[in-house]
């Protein structure tokens, strides 16, 4: 972890940070592969095309890895990186983030001028104990 941020809710979002960007590699990485696959499936010459040279098979082998690093991540056991368990911990261990004061707070400012907006979404929001 680069960054090291003390504020709870400043860690959250930074984890959260973190998660979605791991997140959003591995459905492109998947996205990627199946794209592919499926044209390739479709049609014989462009099958026959991605499998002339070495080019495709390792194109599509490299994504395959990297959206298995990018699970591995994700899922990752240690304490000290970014991984789903951490991001849980810290939801739990700060409910407060949860709150509707708190949620009001950060859509204030990420919806400055549409407090009406702010207001229909507050109002479906329950606060747990």
């Amino acid at each position: 972890m680069a960054n090291v941020v003390t504020a709870p809710e400043a860690e959250f979002e930074q984890e959260l940070q973190a998660f979605d960007n791991d997140v959003d590699e591995v459905v492109q990485c998947f996205y990627i592969w199946r794209t592919v696959h499926a044209v390739a499936r479709r049609s014989r010459k462009v099958y026959d095309l991605l499998n002339r040279n070495g080019f495709w098979v390792v194109a599509l082998g490299s994504i395959q890895a990297n959206s298995l690093i990018a699970l591995g991540r994700i899922f990752d056991r240690d304490p000290r990186t970014h991984n789903v368990r951490r991001l849980l911990q810290l939801a739990e261990n700060n409910r407060t983030l949860f709150s509707k004061a708190a949620i009001r707070q950060r859509k204030n400012k990420d919806l400055a001028n549409a407090s009406h907006l702010i207001d229909d979404y507050i109002s479906n929001v329950r606060d747990r104990d």
